[in-house]
């Protein structure tokens, strides 16, 4: 069982699995709940919930070596992710 298990819920718009994680800034990110190869999320799960910490290329590039497991944000695969995702 994964840490991240208990924090799995469904996206609001498309019923896949995704965990609301919190990143530096505050800010309340959907994840997708399975890791991805390109992935750039790495996430972390503490006593105040699941923590998002957005990597940069070489910083992901880095945790795939190391076997981290890596995220990605839930607007890249969600089919209707226009209905939520924040505009500019």
């Amino acid at each position: 069982m994964s840490p991240l298990d208990s924090h799995i819920t469904p996206c609001p718009d498309c019923d896949e699995p995704i965990v609301w994680a919190t990143t530096a800034k505050g800010v309340s990110m959907p994840v997708d709940a399975e890791p991805v190869n390109g992935g750039n999320v790495l996430l972390s799960v503490g006593s105040r919930g699941v923590h998002a910490g957005v990597l940069g290329v070489n910083q992901a590039a880095g945790a795939r070596d190391r076997g981290q497991p890596l995220y990605q944000h839930h607007r890249l695969s969600c089919p209707r992710a226009y209905r939520w995702a924040r505009r500019s």
